[in-house]
């Protein structure tokens, strides 16, 4: 009931702002009806945290039968786990694949601030893979319907209710959330993290990318048959990658448990092996 009620306020505001613009009122009226309403409780988005569960989901996403260009929807939100509206709308101007960057610009972003996301090689051969599709195009998610504009917001949504996944068991916001929980669990930066989920301070950006794009870059191990047919990308985890200049190795302590120095980069090596079974992060894409 809350947040329908504050929902009904936010249409009935902009129902008023434009009579106010057209002349057709004096005033806003809602504007004194915001204190009167309880504060709308906060939103959770149901999202996948054991490994394995999400190695199931990756297997899933490998070989679904929708539309290709939704396939990749769910494959780069999963690689860059940015917010489900700034992947629907995004569009081939903000992406640079030789540097592996994607700039979202801040008037699509929820803090109004321009975005740099990282492109682990991953992202960028899906993206690739993408852009000879339609590339000649503005979205990289198009409607359906038209080019002219992106992908319904219920797509993605959509694509993971036929492959199975049920409102409350996983949700296209909930990449973030799985993201953010496993990469915190293998050892990562957590202030890193959190900048690149843009919900921290924006300083350090440059560094903040390196780390990132590192702990989204992963090798696996697969027969050649499967590597010469395949492409092959992965969930957001590394297995024996080193990682940009200045990592500094784990330390193990007797227990196994890896230990974080200050200011260490902590590779996936050992701890990547205690979370995920051989079997996850296996994303396919037919060449």
């Amino acid at each position: 009931a809350v947040d329908t009620a504050h929902r009904s306020l936010q249409k009935c505001g902009q129902i008023f702002r434009y009579a106010v613009v057209t002349g057709r009122a004096d005033r806003n009226p809602t504007t004194d009806l915001r204190e009167a309403l309880k504060p709308a409780p906060k939103q959770h988005y149901a999202s996948i945290k054991d490994p394995k569960e999400v190695g199931a989901l990756v297997r899933a996403i490998r070989d679904y039968q929708g539309a290709f260009e939704t396939k990749c929807a769910l494959l780069i939100g999963m690689l860059t786990f940015v917010r489900p509206g700034e992947l629907r709308k995004a569009e081939w101007t903000e992406f640079d694949l030789d540097q592996g960057e994607w700039r979202i610009p801040a008037a699509r972003m929820k803090m109004k601030e321009q975005h740099l996301v990282p492109l682990s090689k991953q992202a960028v051969t899906v993206l690739q893979k993408l852009h000879a599709v339609n590339g000649h195009g503005r979205y990289l998610f198009p409607s359906v319907r038209t080019s002219e504009r992106p992908m319904s917001e219920n797509t993605v949504n959509a694509a993971l209710r036929r492959l199975g996944y049920t409102r409350g068991e996983m949700t296209g916001h909930g990449f973030r959330s799985t993201a953010s929980t496993l990469l915190n669990e293998l050892g990562w930066p957590g202030d890193a993290i959190e900048r690149q989920l843009s919900h921290g301070e924006r300083d350090e950006m440059p560094r903040n990318c390196d780390i990132v794009r590192t702990a989204c870059e992963v090798e696996l191990s697969r027969s050649d048959a499967v590597i010469r047919s395949s492409l092959i990308a992965s969930f957001p985890f590394s297995k024996n990658r080193p990682g940009p200049v200045g990592t500094i190795a784990p330390m193990a302590s007797p227990e196994g448990a890896v230990n974080r120095a200050p200011t260490a980069l902590i590779p996936m090596a050992d701890v990547a092996s205690k979370h995920l079974d051989s079997q996850t992060g296996a994303i396919w894409l037919p060449p």
